[in-house]
């Protein structure tokens, strides 16, 4: 009988004593729910002005902006919405007093704070998300993006994003091949299908690494890991590619291959081949390419632009003119059927010849009918998975470019890896280096002629946009033909040898030389290639043919890696002589590399120097000896997080300095005037 009533009264409490108690601790919590609510309140406030800053700056970086993104802004409008409103009678209550001036107003304060009680959850569930990226990479407005616009509205391309559209959606593919012959169109459908399924929610990320040729396996691990947010500090290949597998596997991934040449061991890489949730969409010029997992890929192959495509595709390149003009109309179809239905010839020469005049029509139709008369060398022997006719069309570009000046700046970026993007502040040390600019000596406007050749060639569509800020890429089959041009020592303007063996250099390294001429190197590029964990790239004591050396560029492409360099062996005689075998040295770029003390000693003694680049170096003493570089013009030490001290005075003896790059904790120094 006592348990009963135990159990009655303990009944009669839950549903009288408490919600009792709770009203009345409304009432006595009234000022710590409300201030709690005010100080969440005042945080998602200030959560929301900096993704609105995130946004802004997103959209002028032409993204698009993600949709949790967009519902997240709608409910914080909605929840500060309705605290504004529940809190109008805050000021009566603040009042504390009833209608006979005494006693606090009571039932306001119930309700305000059980309001408060209940809506602080809510806000404290907003502030909870953090939103790193708002925005993800879109059509830029520049040249590859209206060349993107324009091709993928035709028919012939329509039905195949379709079908990979209907491909992504379904269960049955996991492995998606975009294969054609290079300038056929398809990286361009790629990002279509990419902006395509972020926007239609198939996807909750995607990241798109290029792989070429020669696949770095170690480097695609990076790449996609870079895009998803993930640190890869592993070294072994087996235990990065485990680390990327289980974040590929967490979510809903689309993994994008470009321009793979040869099939992938993709366990090999960390990509999930059997995973619904992980979808890889690869482009590739070879159709066979994953044979092996035929039934889980789904190929489409890309063929040229039917001549109706090929036509508007000219007619929007060339402009309206050529339709109108009968006469103009019957050149102009002649010269697209040498293009040979390729997008990447149309737009190159389409562009060019707009707005010139009939005699250039005919010029540039003579030349192509009659590719052996004339400016236009003969395209010996086939580059594979490329048309042999697209080269004339897009010499033929090249040839009505309109100063030496932007021919030069093109050349120059052929120099860069097949599919690399490439800064443009290189291109600005570079062109400033070999003194492209032959009449501009401050490294400001030379920054500013450079991007106007950007711009130009951007417009001639013989670069395109990159998704990568302040950056620029070249299409492969362009790149293709500018090499050939530049592999032509009758140019004149510059000799480009790809691949060129340096005695004493480590394999691990690819060459690119620029010159006048087969005896000397005006510039020298050398690229990673391999994926060792540290190498030594070898002495430039015993390089032959750098006495006319003015642009010197060692780079790591990418995190993690580290590269030992030295410019001479440990001799004495040999230090001596480097000033004298690198004595036009202009610019050098030495980033993130490890540098040896008497490397960083001995660049003092190049007294040509205009330009030093060693951003992400190793080095910790900024020497004396690099108060002889008296010509020095920009010194770049951003990111050199060894960086410990700078030689008292080095900075004030650089009398021609106009731009000075510094690692975040010597900012204040400097402007204290401590390490000048």
């Amino acid at each position: 009988m006592e348990a009963i009533v135990s159990s009655v009264l303990g009944k009669l409490a839950e549903y009288t004593v408490e919600p009792v108690l709770r009203q009345f601790g409304y009432l006595i919590h009234y000022e710590s729910n409300v201030a709690r609510l005010n100080n969440q309140v005042e945080r998602l406030n200030a959560q929301r002005r900096d993704v609105a800053e995130k946004i802004e700056a997103a959209t002028r970086n032409s993204e698009t902006i993600l949709h949790q993104v967009e519902i997240w802004l709608d409910q914080v409008d909605r929840t500060l919405r309705d605290k504004d409103t529940c809190f109008e009678n805050e000021r009566t209550a603040k009042a504390e007093c009833c209608s006979n001036g005494w006693f606090p107003n009571l039932k306001i304060r119930h309700s305000l704070s059980r309001k408060a009680k209940k809506m602080t959850p809510d806000v404290d569930s907003l502030i909870d998300n953090k939103f790193e990226v708002v925005g993800f990479a879109a059509r830029h407005e520049g040249a590859s993006s209206s060349q993107a616009s324009n091709i993928m509205n035709f028919e012939s391309r329509k039905s195949i994003i379709e079908g990979v559209m209907e491909a992504l959606k379904g269960n049955q593919v996991n492995l998606i091949v975009i294969c054609g012959m290079g300038g056929i169109g398809k990286t361009t459908m790629v990002k279509e299908v990419v902006i395509r399924a972020k926007k239609e929610g198939l996807v909750d990320e995607h990241a798109k690494v290029v792989v070429n040729d020669k696949p770095d396996i170690s480097k695609i691990q990076s790449d996609i890991a870079e895009l998803l947010g993930l640190k890869l500090e592993e070294q072994v290949l087996e235990s990065r590619a485990d680390k990327l597998f289980n974040r590929l596997s967490a979510k809903r991934v689309l993994v994008v291959l470009d321009n793979v040449w040869e099939t992938l061991d993709l366990r090999e890489i960390g990509i999930p081949s059997g995973l619904n949730s992980c979808k890889i969409l690869v482009t590739s010029r070879n159709q066979d390419i994953f044979n092996d997992m035929e039934e889980a890929r789904k190929k489409f192959p890309i063929d040229v632009l039917p001549e109706s495509d090929a036509w508007s595709l000219f007619k929007k390149m060339a402009g309206d003119d050529i339709e109108s003009d009968p006469e103009l109309r019957s050149i102009a179809e002649q010269v697209l059927e040498k293009c040979d239905g390729l997008p990447v010839a149309i737009s190159t020469l389409g562009s060019a010849l707009r707005g010139k005049p009939r005699a250039s029509w005919n010029y540039a139709l003579g030349l192509l009918q009659n590719p052996f008369e004339g400016d236009i060398q003969p395209f010996e022997g086939e580059i594979q998975g490329m048309k042999k006719n697209v080269y004339h069309p897009i010499r033929l570009s090249y040839d009505f470019l309109e100063s030496e000046r932007v021919k030069s700046l093109f050349l120059l970026c052929c120099i860069f890896r097949e599919s690399t993007d490439i800064p443009v502040e290189d291109l600005v040390t570079h062109a400033f280096g070999l003194r492209v600019f032959q009449r501009i000596d401050k490294v400001e406007k030379a920054r500013d002629g450079v991007e106007a050749l950007v711009y130009t060639l951007k417009s001639c569509y013989l670069l395109l946009d990159s998704g990568k800020e302040e950056c620029v890429r070249m299409h492969d089959v362009v790149r293709a033909v500018g090499l050939r041009i530049a592999s032509d020592e009758s140019e004149g303007t510059f000799l480009v040898r790809h691949g060129v063996p340096l005695e004493n250099w480590s394999r691990g390294y690819i060459c690119t030389s620029l010159t006048a001429n087969k005896s000397t190197h005006e510039l020298l590029l050398l690229s990673r290639t391999n994926d060792e964990e540290r190498s030594n790239v070898g002495t430039l004591g015993t390089l032959n043919g750098v006495e006319d050396l003015k642009v010197l560029d060692i780079s790591v492409p990418y995190k993690g890696l580290y590269t030992w360099i030295t410019f001479a062996i440990m001799s004495r005689t040999r230090l001596e002589s480097l000033p004298i075998l690198m004595r036009n040295i202009q610019t050098l770029c030495l980033r993130g590399l490890e540098l040896r003390l008497e490397t960083i000693s001995m660049i003092g003694d190049l007294r040509t120097l205009t330009i030093l680049r060693l951003g992400g170096s190793s080095i910790q003493y900024v020497p004396e000896e690099f108060k002889n570089l008296c010509n020095l013009k920009l010194l770049d030490l951003a990111d050199c997080s060894e960086l410990q001290e700078i030689s008292s005075g080095v900075i004030s003896s650089l009398t021609k300095l106009e731009e000075l790059y510094l690692w975040v904790v010597f900012v204040d120094e400097f402007r204290n005037h401590s390490v000048c």
